[in-house]
């Protein structure tokens, strides 16, 4: 099979429908018979497929992407101030089956692109920060909670207290927030 691998054409495989496809590979509790799962699941392992985020999201899933957005620079060959934590957010990520999107500089516009942000620095803009909020967009904020009040949050739990060396207990803390927050709606 050429190119990459769609639920229809799991379902061509198969001789069922696309939804029957769907509803088995995302995982949902309905009434399809346990051997016909076992085909479906088979068939997706024997076909090397793997879901479309872009179309997951689109369909009101999760993208299971998490933005991260620094404001400060990296550096070459650096991770700046932020090493530890970000090896933390990595790691939380990792284990909780999340993927990571870095968005480096000052604008944090397209983190639209993923279910949630995190956000590091005290250079945050209050602009952009406003903007986020205002989107109910939800993001957990790492960095001195005046920055966060400035913008107008009322929320003081969408921040942590960022600390200079607060270490890979502060990034998965911070995962973890946001996960909650993710699955709470809050």
């Amino acid at each position: 099979m050429r190119g990459r691998v769609r639920q229809v054409d799991i379902a061509r495989r198969l001789g069922v429908s696309q939804t029957t496809v769907s509803l088995v590979l995302s995982g949902r509790d309905v009434a399809i018979g346990p051997r016909l799962r076992e085909r479906v699941l088979r068939a997706a392992r024997d076909l090397d497929y793997r879901a479309d985020p872009v179309a997951r999201s689109l369909a009101g899933g999760s993208n299971r992407l998490l933005g991260v957005a620094t404001f400060a620079p990296l550096g070459p060959g650096g991770l700046g101030p932020f090493g530890a934590v970000l090896a933390g957010i990595e790691a939380e990520a990792a284990a909780t089956g999340h993927d990571l999107v870095l968005f480096p500089g000052t604008s944090v516009t397209r983190l639209g692109l993923a279910d949630g942000g995190l956000l590091l620095g005290a250079d945050a803009d209050r602009r952009e920060l406003a903007r986020l909020i205002a989107d109910r967009f939800p993001f957990v904020f790492l960095g001195p909670p005046r920055v966060l009040a400035a913008a107008g949050a009322e929320r003081p739990a969408a921040c942590i207290p960022g600390r200079r060396h607060g270490g890979e207990a502060l990034g998965r803390a911070a995962v973890r927030m946001l996960i909650d927050k993710l699955d709470t709606g809050r």
